[in-house]
């Protein structure tokens, strides 16, 4: 048998153009599926946003209906402005002994720096 003789270049042309069609219809699928795909972020960002405004709207109503005194009078009742002023003495008291270290370290310091400036005092 004789193998059947095709002009020089055709078989790699109808390679060329069967792999470049394959690329486009991948490209074309590709392009449908990103579509497809930002249309259900759009709606889904849609949804969420009618969402946000109905809990905004819920929020809006339950803070207009109570004033700051009835706030701060459930807090009084619960003991939070107590447990708060504890907490605030806590930590004055923590800074105030943070102080006076400070202040002492400060002193030894100073006289530390003095003897050695005493001592050295004749060189000059």
């Amino acid at each position: 048998m004789k193998p059947k003789l095709t002009a020089p270049g055709t078989l790699g042309l109808k390679l060329y153009y069967g792999n470049l069609l394959s690329s486009f219809a991948f490209n074309l699928s590709l392009r449908r599926y990103i579509k497809s795909r930002q249309q259900s972020y759009i709606r889904r960002e849609g949804r969420y946003k009618e969402q946000i405004e109905e809990l905004q709207a819920t929020a809006e109503r339950a803070t207009a209906s109570r004033t700051t005194s009835d706030g701060s009078s459930a807090l009084q009742r619960n003991g939070v402005y107590a447990l708060h002023q504890k907490v605030l003495a806590s930590v004055n008291g923590v800074v105030e002994t943070a102080e006076m270290k400070q202040k002492a370290a400060e002193k030894d310091a100073m006289q530390t720096f003095r003897a050695r400036q005493g001592t050295y005092s004749y060189w000059y």
